[in-house]
């Protein structure tokens, strides 16, 4: 179910240091974060730091939501120089209590 929480990716060129995203029909999200929505988007994250990427933008600019009402995360190939698990994790929980 995590992986539904993630922007799709269409394809990877490692060697050409490109990606090409899936952009679903998704709206910026304009009610409050419940817990649930909480925990699928840890769970996201955690699926994704599994694969040794990183996101480095979590915050409400990359937070969609689809029309079913789930939440994705969308994602920048450019993490920037402040891009960790640890700073992605801090992220979200700002993300989810608001501050």
């Amino acid at each position: 179910m995590y992986k539904r929480q993630l922007q799709p990716v269409l394809r990877v060129d490692r060697e050409g240091g490109t990606i090409w995203l899936g952009n679903p029909d998704a709206q910026r999200v304009s009610r409050p974060l419940g817990p649930e929505d909480g925990a699928r988007l840890r769970d996201a994250l955690a699926a994704l730091h599994a694969e040794g990427l990183v996101h480095g933008h979590v915050d409400a600019s990359h937070l969609r939501e689809l029309p079913d009402g789930s939440l994705m995360l969308r994602f920048s190939p450019n993490q920037g120089p402040t891009g960790t698990i640890d700073n992605d994790r801090i992220a979200l929980a700002r993300l989810l209590t608001g501050t």
